[in-house]
């Protein structure tokens, strides 16, 4: 069986595991879900739905802005269609890899480029997320555990490390990507890391802050969703509440270890808001509906992609693109 394989089963072993014993641990009955929701506020709930569109405009212009550094004729709505299909394959996969199924529906732009865009594009995506999710989570830990004025400096000294690699990144991309090309060569060797370090070192400085920006964006307006969809179920004051919302948020995504994030979004919705008094019902209702309007539902649609995007690509030799690139950079 191929190590891919057993990956896969593990994790989906470890999904299971985890969402039994939040659902068994926390005596959550789906009657007791359905209960909360049909008590909720439903003005909150709309409004959190309202934003849902708001977060998938503004994941699509990202991509559109990344496809246009490789096809500057490039559709918005050819974009649009394979960034919901790639979150389709997405969900069935862990971490969601599939994503990088999004190589399959643009027949114009060579498949390994599109890999490679698509790697960058979760690479400033999670180059905002540690910049908003490490200053919460520092947040929430003075203002719910009083840490002591070593461990206080040490995150600080942590997370001010954090953000000079984020300068880094953004501030100097081309020698960011000549140092990955070096690493590679002398590490791995991979043809991957090689296109995503060449496209890294080609995006100008201002597309990267418009990048950063938007990611930024989605993330604070995932915040605020959260932030709703709790109101609709408990009273939760604005300020604590979207520090608890960014810092379950931001552990969410350091732990991709389950199928579309079931079990570690309920248990850091749980933790995290049980120190403002939320229920571990509404922390789970909260966390499901997120799920519902940020995956599940981009992925329906998707879904409908899969069906009518032809699967067919221009077949573009590797080593004839890297050629080319070569030519040109020369």
């Amino acid at each position: 069986m191929k190590l891919k394989n057993i990956s896969s089963i593990v994790r989906l072993f470890v999904t299971v595991l985890l969402v039994m014993f939040i659902y068994r641990f926390f005596s959550i009955q789906l009657d007791d879900l359905l209960r909360a929701v049909a008590d909720s506020d439903k003005m909150k709930l709309w409004a959190s739905f309202a934003i849902m569109p708001l977060i998938m405009l503004l994941q699509m212009t990202k991509w559109f802005q990344l496809l246009k550094l490789a096809d500057e004729e490039i559709r918005f709505t050819d974009a649009a269609s394979s960034l919901l299909a790639g979150m389709t394959l997405g969900i069935i996969t862990p971490a969601r890899l599939g994503e990088l199924g999004r190589a399959w529906f643009l027949k114009d732009i060579p498949q390994l480029k599109v890999v490679g865009l698509t790697l960058v594009d979760k690479f400033y995506s999670t180059l905002a997320y540690f910049i908003w999710g490490l200053l919460s989570l520092i947040i929430f830990l003075n203002l719910h555990y009083s840490p002591a004025l070593l461990t206080n400096m040490m995150l600080i000294a942590g997370i001010l490390f954090v953000y000079i690699l984020i300068g880094s990144a953004v501030l100097y991309p081309v020698k960011v990507g000549k140092t990955l090309i070096a690493i590679n060569k002398k590490l791995f060797r991979r043809e991957q890391l090689v296109e995503i370090a060449s496209i890294i070192s080609s995006v100008k400085r201002k597309k990267v802050f418009l990048l950063i920006g938007l990611a930024t964006s989605v993330w604070f307006l995932v915040v605020i969703e959260l932030w709703l969809l709790l109101n609709a179920f408990s009273e939760v004051k604005f300020f604590a509440g979207a520090i608890s919302a960014s810092s379950a948020h931001f552990t969410k995504t350091l732990f991709p270890i389950t199928f579309g994030e079931l079990g570690i979004r309920e248990a850091a919705m749980i933790y995290y808001f049980n120190h403002l008094g939320v229920s571990e019902v509404a922390s789970v209702a909260a966390a499901l509906l997120m799920f519902a309007l940020n995956v599940f539902l981009p992925s329906l649609v998707g879904a409908i992609f899969l069906r009518r995007l032809k699967i067919g690509r221009k077949v573009t030799s590797s080593g004839e693109y890297f050629d080319q690139d070569h030519g040109e950079e020369e």
